[in-house]
């Protein structure tokens, strides 16, 4: 990939059933333009756990002033207003909102397509797959907090936190308790 991605999903994480949307940052880490003439945003679509969505309709998306989408089925391609859209060091932001999780928990795959190029080269497709978990409707999981940040050896302190009284869910705690990269459960 020529441009740098992130996806970030709202709420994080998804609930099965539940409203969901995702914001998808594209930045140049490059000291030159890049010139992108599309982005494919790809949701899958259907009702397995590997879906993300049963439907598309009623799926808004929000664009950076400069920038187009049209939608066919599951895919999202957003071009530059002006054909092929310079790209240099401010990044963009497309927010994807009103979308409805399927009811299945699972893992589904977002593949986002890029078809760009340096300013010094040829154009090129090139894609990347980004994972979204889908938890239980009922799954929650609060804040992790501690009776005491601060502990001197031989001390002791107590870890809290709030999560999902569900037998589906294990919560595992995992530390480095010396900084020598052996990690314990």
């Amino acid at each position: 990939m020529v441009l740098d991605y992130g996806l970030q999903p709202m709420p994080d994480p998804l609930q099965a059933e539940g409203e969901a949307g995702f914001t998808l940052v594209v930045s140049n880490a490059g000291r030159q333009a890049v010139t992108c003439s599309a982005i494919v945003v790809s949701l899958p679509v259907g009702e397995a756990a590997k879906d993300l969505i049963a439907a598309t309709e009623g799926i808004e998306t929000h664009v950076p002033p400069g920038w187009n989408v049209s939608q066919e089925g599951g895919d999202f391609t957003l071009t530059p207003a002006g054909g092929d859209g310079a790209i240099g060091p401010d990044g963009l932001a497309f927010i994807f909102t009103a979308m409805r999780v399927n009811a299945q928990p699972g893992t589904a795959n977002i593949v986002v397509t890029e078809h760009a190029a340096p300013q010094s080269g040829p154009a090129q497709a090139d894609s990347a797959v980004y994972p979204v978990g889908k938890f239980p409707p009922s799954f929650a999981l609060g804040e992790l907090s501690a009776s005491r940040a601060e502990v001197v050896s031989p001390g002791e302190t107590t870890l809290m936190w709030v999560g999902s009284d569900d037998p589906a869910c294990a919560y595992v705690l995992e530390y480095e308790p010396a900084d020598d990269g052996v990690r314990v459960r």
